[in-house]
């Protein structure tokens, strides 16, 4: 047994109040045939919310002995007599009821993933967002030991290269194939063509950044995670509390897996809105994850891939230049084309000194241009306005200034005469 402090417990109440698949639980469990069950839906979500809490495994032999473990006063908060006892059996049962219910077409709007997002929401009622939200994966071994010698990792060709690996797929036409001849697994094949391992159906083989002596492949999940970040850059730390998640199989195609959790947010995050995405969203193509994201009104930030960085030419005949996936004007001055990249291990003086070089030429970068949406607090009141560039010169009311229109003149003269596009 596990022993739940009552500072524990009173949380778990509060999230349960404030979620908002409290009544879906309820109706699962009330609807029932046969014995009366005592398993009530507030201990059952209780007891998954308190297991993590005390550091254990979410095993259900776990979560059995953390509702075991609670005083009388515990289990009369959450409709549990106290001369109940509650087994392996129990737990099973209830879970295995829940998921027949999300998977159930008499409950359209309530799957697994919209269960879990209500859980998260409510722990999250306190905390306000920042507007802008980080995109991130990272892997989850699965329970199921792996049952045969070698396995494939057969992961999504739309996704990062792995390295050159024994495991990597033998395919001479796969984007990972490998130049080494590789037996094929005698391993069954699920609906999605790929090779299943464990007597876990849904784990799939998938790569990893391997550390603290890890491989870099394993059996398991893909979790994809967002968490609140700092809206500007040097602006006060922010709580890194998880915003959204997704779970899919390890290997599955990034954009696909991520979009979900970027769905998952809703309006709960207000505009203006930016996602900064991992590097490996950014193998996939626009059509999967870049351009669903922006039509939900995100400002995407990607962490570059190899490829990207450098310098390129821009559109033809544009009179522009790429440099590290920003396109800049060509009347670049001297010296602000080739920058070295900013580096944690720089020392305090050149990084000041990298970062100002950084500063001045972000002046020449080309920005999104927009006028103001009418709650803009940049939207103001007063006589029509003449300035150049400004598209509502006849509105006396109300004037949408454009951002040229913003910066004061001596501002906007300086850059125009130095050829510049005005931000």
């Amino acid at each position: 047994m596990h022993r739940t402090e009552p500072w524990q417990f009173k949380r778990v109440v509060a999230v349960i109040e404030h979620c908002a698949a409290r009544e879906f639980v309820r109706e699962v469990f009330d609807h029932h045939r046969g014995a009366h069950r005592v398993f009530t839906a507030d201990a059952f979500l209780a007891a998954y919310l308190l297991t993590p809490m005390l550091g254990l495994p979410m095993h259900q032999t776990k979560v059995a002995e953390v509702v075991r473990g609670w005083s009388n006063s515990q289990r009369r908060q959450v409709g549990l007599p106290a001369h109940i006892e509650i087994s392996y059996k129990s737990v099973n049962d209830a879970l295995r009821r829940l998921m027949k219910a999300c998977r159930s077409p008499r409950h359209p709007e309530w799957d697994e993933r919209a269960v879990a997002q209500a859980l998260l929401d409510a722990t999250l009622w306190c905390h306000l967002p920042t507007g802008t939200v980080a995109l991130d994966s990272t892997d989850l071994s699965t329970w199921g030991r792996v049952r045969h010698r070698k396995p494939l990792v057969d992961a999504d060709p739309d996704s990062p290269p792995p390295p050159d690996h024994p495991l990597a797929p033998p395919d001479p036409a796969h984007p990972h194939a490998r130049r080494r001849d590789h037996h094929l697994p005698d391993a069954p094949v699920g609906a999605d063509g790929r090779y299943i391992y464990t007597v876990d159906m849904d784990a799939r083989m998938g790569w990893r950044s391997s550390e603290f002596e890890e491989t870099i492949f394993f059996c398991g999940y893909d979790l994809h995670v967002i968490t609140d970040v700092p809206s500007v850059p040097g602006r006060g730390p922010v709580v890194h509390v998880a915003r959204a998640m997704n779970l899919s199989p390890a290997g599955s195609h990034k954009g696909i897996g991520g979009l979900p959790a970027v769905h998952a947010l809703g309006d709960t995050i207000g505009k203006p809105r930016q996602l900064i995405a991992d590097r490996a969203y950014n193998y996939v193509t626009d059509e999967k994850f870049a351009l669903p994201v922006w039509r939900l009104g995100y400002t995407t930030i990607y962490d570059l891939h190899p490829k990207q960085r450098g310098t390129h030419p821009g559109p033809v005949g544009s009179q522009t230049i790429w440099i590290d996936g920003t396109l800049y004007s060509a009347s670049l001055p001297e010296g602000l084309e080739e920058i070295d990249p900013i580096d944690v291990d720089m020392k305090d003086e050149v990084r000041a000194r990298t970062e100002r070089r950084h500063q001045a030429r972000q002046v020449y970068a080309f920005v999104p241009h927009g006028a103001g949406a009418p709650t803009d607090p940049a939207v103001t009141a007063g006589p029509p306005s003449n300035l150049p560039g400004c598209a509502a010169r006849t509105i006396p009311s109300r004037c949408a200034p454009h951002r040229a229109c913003r910066r004061p003149p001596a501002h906007r003269a300086r850059h125009a005469d130095a050829g510049t596009p005005l931000r």
